[in-house]
């Protein structure tokens, strides 16, 4: 079990495998660690938590690093702040439905 950040209330929640980073999609609901948040810093955002506190929110978007696509994930977390994370490192929780148009 680990911890997830809602607000100032730390609640424990179950270890998620990593899915293949293809997979992630906007809207998606992930979870990822506060030691994994690329930008802004975790001290920043979080103040002193521990490396391993997890933290759940939506994939809003995808950064580039280079020539790399979708790198990073832009991710809405629950205490509603925007961070950055490295797509490989979320745990996809639910997925959004595609809709052939």
């Amino acid at each position: 079990m680990a911890l997830a950040v809602h607000g100032e209330e730390k609640v424990a929640v179950p270890a998620v495998l990593r899915p293949q980073e293809a997979h992630t999609r906007e809207g998606d609901k992930v979870r990822f660690c506060v030691a994994d948040v690329f930008l802004p810093s975790a001290e920043e955002v979080f103040g002193p938590v521990p490396a391993d506190t997890q933290l759940e929110g939506v994939v809003v978007s995808f950064s580039d690093s280079g020539e790399n696509l979708r790198v990073y994930a832009v991710v809405d977390v629950v205490r509603r702040q925007t961070v950055v994370v490295p797509v490989n490192r979320l745990a996809t929780l639910s997925q959004t439905v595609v809709e052939n148009g």
